[in-house]
């Protein structure tokens, strides 16, 4: 039995019933309280009142779906090593939403508001490829800018990462990519012979471009190389999702006020019958089994409560950390570790604090994970550049006749301590011009023959 199992079984059920409860969203926390009211005949539900949202936050409701289930951040809290602490032994879940990911990258960006709000409704009008092929009149009409405010907004989003995101067709989100590359054959030649590929031989392809075979097959193997759909690897959003808030941050007098909100879930009591059912049944067996009922539900009220105190405590830090922004400012520079040492936390109770959790405030409703900066993530330290020197050693020492897939090289960074997700691997290596692994098969085997 391994280390790692036997401290997992020394974790209480109690403490991971708290962590659990820690880490639900309201969505889930209602769902997990309605669950329990069938599982335990002394909880009472109180449902909560329906309360009207304002005109800002039902927009931005109505336009938000969940954030991935555990960022970057958040995955590496949940899978360092030496962390002695039972959060570390839930398992995160995984999966992130494209039209989230781009809002985080707008959310940094210094654009007039309105720019901001029609970047954001054209990352929630993309189709489920992550293209948008439809018309910036589209995005115009919806949010009320002018036409070019429009049009200012979606080539800002398609400036954005992944590179292709938002190009009106296929042939579009490769182009990008390759002018991102630098790679002018393989550029000409997609958008001169993109309907040839399939149909022409490298010969006639060569010919027509005036160039040698082995350049085209050069470019075949970069275009391969690509993503055709910018949303590969992300969540697919099958449904949407409503959210409400689990924090509301307002400004009064000039001074910010955090609140947990509890409205949007229901209230547990426990019931009275089975109170005075326990105080006058004889029967052994049923007074032991109404005694643990009872303990299940003081616990599930005691770990609500704990709860709404991290929740409170951490949005506190947020609210002051990030003043600047919820005035309509830049976003300051704050990591999960940051607000554990303020508070005396561990670092993943933090997270889990963080997770699928949403702050209604005066720049509409964002999930908490956005007043966390992107550029402090997985590998603080370490640039863009040596991680893809690091890809390319990889692949310099792989076997030729068996490459590395995207995913065995992210376990080769990893031991590395670099943690890069397969997606990364994949998109930093196709900025290299490095083919897949088939293609790299392909083209050893080429050289062999030869």
């Amino acid at each position: 039995m391994t280390a790692g199992v036997q401290t997992l079984q020394s974790v209480s059920p109690h403490t991971i019933a708290a962590v659990r409860i820690l880490q639900y969203g309201n969505q889930e926390l209602s769902e997990y309280l309605e669950n329990l009211s069938y599982e335990n005949p002394v909880v009472e539900l109180e449902e909560p009142e329906r309360q009207d949202v304002s005109p800002a936050g039902q927009a931005a409701a109505d336009l938000l779906r969940w954030l991935r289930a555990g960022d970057r951040q958040n995955r590496t809290y949940y899978s360092s090593e030496g962390h002695d602490h039972p959060d570390q032994y839930l398992p995160a879940e995984t999966g992130e939403y494209l039209s989230d990911f781009l809002k985080e990258q707008i959310l940094t960006l210094d654009v007039p508001p309105a720019i901001r709000t029609a970047m954001e409704t054209a990352a929630d009008l993309l189709d489920e490829r992550g293209l948008f092929p439809g018309s910036s009149l589209e995005i115009a009409s919806i949010t009320g800018c002018t036409a070019e405010e429009a049009e200012e907004a979606l080539h800002r989003v398609r400036c954005l990462e992944p590179v292709g995101v938002a190009a009106d067709s296929v042939r579009s989100a490769l182009l990008l990519q390759l002018e991102r590359l630098d790679k002018p054959v393989a550029l000409r030649m997609l958008a001169e012979h993109y309907d040839h590929l399939g149909a022409w031989s490298d010969r006639r392809i060569a010919r027509a471009m005036g160039v040698s075979e082995e350049a085209v097959a050069a470019a075949k193997a970069v275009i391969a190389s690509l993503s055709p759909y910018p949303s590969g690897g992300f969540a697919s959003k099958e449904k949407t999702l409503y959210v409400t808030p689990d924090l509301s941050i307002t400004e009064l007098d000039g001074s910010l006020t955090v609140t947990v909100e509890e409205a949007y879930l229901p209230r547990v009591h426990i019931s009275g019958a089975y109170l005075r059912m326990l105080e006058t049944e004889q029967d052994e067996a049923v007074q032991t089994y109404l005694r643990e009922k009872f303990q299940q539900v003081r616990q599930v009220m005691g770990n609500l409560s704990r709860r709404n105190t991290t929740l409170q405590r951490c949005g506190e830090v947020i609210a002051a950390r990030q003043a600047e922004f919820l005035r309509g400012g830049a976003l300051c520079a704050l990591t999960l570790q940051d607000v554990a040492e303020e508070l005396e936390l561990h670092e993943s109770t933090v997270s889990r604090a963080v997770r699928h959790k949403y702050v209604q405030c005066s720049r509409g409703m964002l999930p908490m994970s956005a007043f966390f900066s992107r550029e402090a993530g997985q590998n603080p330290g370490v640039s863009r550049g040596s991680v893809q020197e690091l890809i390319a050693e990889i692949i310099r020492g792989e076997d030729p006749a068996h490459p590395l897939s995207d995913e065995r090289i992210a376990e080769e960074l990893d031991r590395r301590h670099i943690r890069l997700s397969r997606r990364a691997v994949a998109k930093y290596r196709a900025e290299m011009g490095l083919p897949t692994a088939s293609g790299r098969k392909r083209e050893s085997s080429r050289r062999r023959v030869r």
